[in-house]
C-alpha cells in the first residue's frame, strides 16, 4: 500500500523538517500544505524536493482538499506543523485512524490540555471498540483516499477534521486508534479560551448540519460521555494532588 503523508503550516515550518526526516525514512510520500510560508519552509521544500500545494491564504479545508488532489498514496496522515509523529504503526487495517495525541507539559494550561487529549484518545478508543466514530482530531489523523473522496473529501467548515469523523461514524467505517503525537498546547488562558471557543463553534456547526443522524449514532454508545466525564473529575483530581 503507498502511503503519503500531507503536512500543514501556516508561515511557521514547526516540527514540519523533524517529521519529513521520519516520514521519508518510513517510506511515505511528503506533501506540504502551506499558506503564507515563511524563508524556513522554502528552504525545506527546496532542500528535500517535496511535492506542495501553497497559497497566501486559504481556509484549512481547501488546502487539506488540494493536498488531497496530488497525493498518490492509497492511504493519507494528515499532520499539522505543530505536531511530531512519535509512533505510527498498525493503522492500514482501519479505514480511517486517529493518532493519539500527548503533550510533554509542564504548565498548568498545558497539564489541563493533556487531560482534554487524555479525554479525546479514551473517547476514540472506546467509540472505535463499539464500531463508531464521534470525531477526529485534525493535529494527527489518517484515512484512506479512496474514502475520503467517495465522502467527498473535507467540507467547508469551522472542524472540519470534526465533521468528516463524524461523516464517518454515521457511514459504518472502522476507525481505528493507533500511533501516537507530541503536540502543543495554547500557551497562555487566554489562547485556550480562544481555542476552545473555536472547537464550541465548530462543534455546532456539525451539530446543526446533522442533528438526528448524529445523536442517533450517539445514543448507540450508551453512557460514554458520562463515563468520560467522571475520568475528567478523577484526572482533575490527580492534576491538583500530585503538585
Amino acid at each position: 500500500m503507498k502511503k503519503s503523508t500531507v503536512l500543514i503550516a501556516y508561515r511557521e515550518p514547526g516540527f514540519i523538517e523533524e517529521n519529513v526526516r521520519k516520514l521519508t525514512d518510513r517510506g511515505f510520500e511528503i506533501i506540504i500544505a502551506a499558506d503564507e510560508p515563511n524563508d524556513e519552509i522554502l528552504r525545506i521544500i527546496r532542500e528535500y524536493g517535496l511535492k506542495t500545494t501553497i497559497s497566501d491564504k486559504r481556509r484549512k479545508w481547501r488546502a487539506l482538499n488540494d493536498a488531497v488532489a496530488i497525493a498518490e498514496g492509497d492511504y493519507i496522515i494528515f499532520v499539522d506543523s505543530d505536531t511530531r509523529i512519535a509512533e505510527l504503526e498498525g493503522f492500514e487495517e482501519f479505514d480511517a485512524v486517529e493518532i493519539r495525541k500527548e503533550i510533554n507539559a509542564s504548565s498548568l494550561i498545558e497539564r489541563l490540555a493533556n487531560i482534554e487529549y487524555f479525554n479525546m484518545f479514551l473517547t476514540a478508543k472506546i467509540a472505535s471498540k463499539l464500531g463508531s466514530c464521534l470525531s477526529l482530531n485534525g493535529a494527527a489523523f489518517g484515512i484512506k483516499k479512496d474514502i475520503l473522496l467517495k465522502l467527498g473529501g473535507f467540507r467547508r467548515c469551522i472542524n472540519e477534521d470534526t465533521e468528516l469523523g463524524v461523516r464517518l461514524g454515521l457511514n459504518g467505517y472502522r476507525v481505528g486508534v493507533y500511533g501516537r503525537a507530541i503536540t502543543k498546547s495554547p500557551s497562555s488562558f487566554k489562547d485556550w479560551l480562544v481555542q476552545r471557543e473555536r472547537w464550541s463553534l465548530g462543534g455546532a456547526e456539525v451539530r446543526d448540519r446533522k442533528p438526528l443522524g448524529y445523536f442517533e449514532k450517539a445514543e448507540t454508545l450508551g453512557s460514554l460521555p458520562v463515563f468520560v466525564l467522571s475520568l475528567s473529575c478523577w484526572a482533575c483530581i490527580w492534576l491538583y494532588t500530585s503538585g
